[in-house]
């Protein structure tokens, strides 16, 4: 088949593929009053304490939101952890957390370490800086924490909320895991920097 032909061909394709996403997209069910009500206050509350969130630590300890998870994941093992373990328990892909790893280690609160049972990976572990940084944060954090989210909730509510949310984190995993474009963070390219183990 000549090159032009082919190159038809596959346009043709494309333009078919495209055709059926948008007939698709015309017979999806539309959200009724109660869905679009659900999804909009959804939208609103977790870009809301994302922001509230972020806001807070940046001031009082020159921290954002994703550096506080980090730290506090890595603050569960004495061992450190491989990259690939911090996704997988954060949720985000292997790239975003190499980033963030490498800016705290720049900011000396997390350290790369040899892994003994693979001397080609390391393990991301808390400097003292570290430790200091998140046990003199984290008791206003779990206090915002609480006066936002806990506290105005009965423990019925509060229970329910935490089903809902689990199951939804469970379905968007499995439908749509995260993605090495997923989460990047702004202001650090994607290129240059190698992913840690």
């Amino acid at each position: 088949m000549r090159d032009d032909v082919r190159d038809d061909v596959r346009d043709d394709a494309r333009d078919d593929e495209r055709v059926a996403a948008l007939e698709d997209e015309r017979d999806v069910a539309w959200l009724d009053a109660d869905e679009l009500a659900a999804w909009v206050h959804l939208i609103k509350l977790s870009s809301r304490l994302v922001t509230l969130s972020d806001a807070e630590l940046r001031r009082t300890s020159a921290i954002t939101g994703k550096d506080y998870e980090l730290l506090h994941h890595v603050s569960s093992s004495e061992r450190g952890w491989r990259v690939n373990e911090l996704a997988q328990l954060i949720d985000d892909s292997s790239s975003c957390i190499t980033h963030r790893v490498n800016r705290l280690q720049a900011g000396g609160l997390v350290v790369k370490l040899p892994d003994e049972a693979d001397q080609r990976a390391r393990r991301v572990a808390l400097t003292p800086q570290g430790r200091a940084v998140l046990e003199r944060t984290a008791p206003a954090h779990v206090a915002r924490v609480r006066a936002w989210v806990i506290d105005p909730l009965e423990r019925t509510d509060l229970l329910v909320l935490g089903r809902i949310a689990g199951r939804l984190h469970q379905h968007l995993r499995a439908i749509a895991p995260p993605s090495s474009h997923e989460g990047q963070e702004e202001g650090l390219p994607q290129a240059g920097l190698q992913q840690e183990r």
